[in-house]
């Protein structure tokens, strides 16, 4: 299981409520990842106003 699949699946188990958008399927986001994150860098998560790149910060 990717790290991508582990994060998702801890925030599930956690009850997060969350929206997943899939860069491979929709390459149009791609510009809002770099708008937010400032790179391509996945994923990207923004909680409130925070944003973070990576799970707990790593990239």
């Amino acid at each position: 299981m990717s790290i991508l699949r582990k994060g998702i699946k801890s925030l599930q188990d956690q009850g997060a409520s969350f929206k997943e958008i899939n860069v491979s399927q929709n390459p149009e986001k791609i510009r809002d990842i770099v708008k937010l994150s400032g790179g391509r860098k996945v994923p990207v998560i923004v909680e409130n106003d925070k944003v973070t790149v990576g799970f707990n910060g790593g990239g």
